[in-house]
């Protein structure tokens, strides 16, 4: 399609390679002149990676633009993307595209130029293509995203706004949502790529990517495209805001020097950056390409379904003719049918169909390859028959019993046990536990709350000091019973001897049968800490040796020296009253004998033994 009100999209460009996305209507166009690139040989097989439930890979159904394995979009999977050597452009990257009319020459960052493209512009959502008759240079393959290799470049984004600095750029990109940034990384360009699918949808405005449009439809698109162009289309521009504003989105305050977005659209609004989405979907808009309808933003997509029905079989909007309105959607006539097996389906005639995961499926279809089977009976779940789920299982409504006492269950109250259904009281029977404070069996229906290996009815987990409930807050497992902080500690808790403090998590120290707080536990004198230390105990207080020597310990009445002693005996010394001797020390001063056990006198502070007496 051509004419001046077209938009001509660039591609991005990596160091050495321009990465492509192309159109099913460019591949189809490929494989006219080569004959030998199909789309479906390029992307068949490939992993889906939306669902779990493509085991067999991506297969092209054409007009539906799906899987026919797995019924996700084609952009859903691991798709193959067209790798092309550039001609003129080699290691750039273009930073943005224009509306309307092309520019003479495109600035690169280092400062070459670009050569414009040719005159025959692509509507919005397609790639600039090169002219049809060209052959297909050598250089053209196919391969997965993953697998292309991406060098890096001079910046770390795929896409950036026009005419800002590196800090401005930096400034902007923390301010977009993460998973929308434009990374230039093989992920960030598959996901910017994607985005660019949905948003853009190549078959909103290019007849090649449309399932045979007729003159009539190819008319009313070419009208519509260019209406959207002259009027609704627009492409973001980002700068620091030089005045206070009100955001078009959140009306919360933009203040100067602040990153914002604004649109040619709507020039006197501007929208935070993360701000700038679509009215319907809330998806960042992405490279800030957006359509404006009544002064609200919107992708590409949910704006052209303002202004036309799109068929809920093969997504292209229904510019002409009648259509089919059944399940919330419109359709082409002939393509309400099965997404299975294509077969035409009434949309008056619902009891031939179902709808899963949005999709029409005949009764046949899903029967076959759709159905979940009953984990009780392990058969199918016909269409139309009552069941119930829970998680990832099903069952049939007439299977959903008790697999103990075959009671018919409440889908509100039952358990299930190594996938085994039970009523409440079946399994409180088999497997429930007994309440640790009353003692009564656990009814499976009942409110309870466990804590290591034993368990309390709601009711019954309650302070036993205070009554107070103790869900949600610490408690105390004691013999006593449970206790909550304040009453354990009132009634139960080990104190400090030394402060009468509650000792604390962090535990302590005991000595004998008092405990202390490790701070506590020091010297009754120099008040240096003993733990891990000698010390000595003595009159309820607690020296360390130095201490004991100087201040605390006797001295020898016959030597003058310090009787040292170890710990609480007194066998080391021997003493008179207030007088002490070392052992060795006692002993008659007349005639020398050791009197240790002996009969003796202490007169004028002199010891006699009986016989000098």
């Amino acid at each position: 399609m051509s004419g001046d009100g077209g938009l001509a999209v660039p591609r991005s460009v990596a160091r050495g390679r321009m990465l492509t996305t192309r159109t099913l209507g460019s591949v189809r166009r490929r494989q006219t002149k080569q004959g030998n690139v199909l789309l479906q040989d390029v992307d068949a097989g490939k992993p889906c990676l939306g669902c779990k439930n493509c085991k067999e890979g991506f297969a092209l159904h054409v007009w539906r633009k799906r899987c026919r394995n797995c019924f996700c979009k084609r952009e859903d999977h691991d798709i193959g993307i067209v790798v092309d050597d550039p001609t003129d452009v080699p290691n750039k990257q273009l930073k943005d595209f224009e509306l309307g009319k092309q520019e003479q020459a495109k600035i690169s960052r280092t400062g070459r130029k670009w050569k414009a493209p040719s005159k025959t512009q692509v509507p919005l959502g397609a790639v600039a293509e090169e002219p049809e008759e060209e052959e297909l240079d050598d250089a053209f393959e196919a391969t997965s995203l993953k697998d292309a290799v991406v060098e890096e470049n001079d910046s770390p984004y795929a896409w950036i706004p026009e005419g800002l600095t590196k800090m401005q750029v930096e400034k902007f990109m923390d301010l977009v949502p993460v998973d929308a940034r434009p990374e230039n990384t093989l992920d960030g360009q598959q996901k910017r790529a994607r985005r660019r699918l949905h948003q853009l949808p190549p078959h909103d405005v290019n007849a090649d990517d449309c399932n045979n449009l007729d003159k009539a439809s190819q008319d009313a698109m070419q009208s519509f495209v260019q209406g959207r162009d002259t009027k609704d289309v627009g492409k973001g521009s980002v700068s620091e805001e030089v005045e206070v504003k009100s955001c078009g989105k959140c009306s919360q305050t933009i203040s100067v020097g602040d990153m914002a977005i604004s649109s040619e659209r709507m020039p006197s609004k501007s929208f935070h950056p993360q701000c700038f989405v679509c009215t319907q979907c809330n998806e960042f808009l992405v490279d800030l390409i957006h359509f404006v309808h009544k002064d609200k933003l919107y992708c590409g997509r949910h704006h052209a379904e303002l202004i036309l029905p799109r068929c809920g079989g093969c997504d292209e909007l229904i510019f002409q003719g009648t259509y089919t309105v059944a399940q919330g959607k419109k359709w082409h006539p002939d393509h309400f049918c099965c997404i299975s097996c294509d077969r035409p389906l009434a949309a008056e005639k619902s009891e031939e169909f179902v709808q899963n995961k949005g999709n029409i499926v005949c009764l046949t279809c899903f029967d076959e390859k759709i159905a979940k089977k009953c984990l009780t009976c392990d058969e199918k779940i016909a269409a139309g028959e009552e069941q119930l789920s829970s998680g990832e299982h099903q069952w049939h409504s007439k299977c959903f019993k008790c697999s103990a006492c075959d009671v018919t269950l409440d889908p509100s109250q039952f358990l299930m046990k190594d996938k085994k259904l039970l009523c409440p009281s079946c399994y409180a029977t088999k497997f429930g536990a007994d309440c640790a404070v009353c003692k009564k069996t656990i009814d499976a229906s009942q409110r309870s709350l466990g804590a290591g290996d034993k368990k309390w009815h709601a009711a019954c987990f309650a302070c036993n000091g205070c009554s107070a409930e103790l869900a949600g807050k610490k408690f105390v497992d004691h013999s006593a019973g449970l206790f909550c902080i304040p009453c354990y500690e009132t009634k139960h808790a080990t104190r400090c001897k030394a402060c009468a403090q509650v000792m604390g998590e962090s535990g302590g120290l005991r000595y004998k049968d008092d405990v202390f707080h490790e701070k506590c536990f020091m010297c009754s004198y120099c008040q240096g800490p003993l733990a891990g230390k000698k010390f000595v105990r003595k009159d309820d207080k607690f020296c360390c040796q130095t201490c004991h020597a100087e201040k605390v310990a006797p001295k020898c009445h016959t030597c003058r020296k310090t009787i040292s002693s170890q710990g609480d005996g007194d066998d080391d010394f021997i003493a008179h009253e207030k007088t002490s001797w070392h052992v060795a020390c006692f002993a008659c001063a007349h005639c020398g004998k050791k009197l240790e056990g002996e009969r003796y006198l202490f007169e004028d502070s002199v010891l006699i033994c009986g016989r000098c007496k």
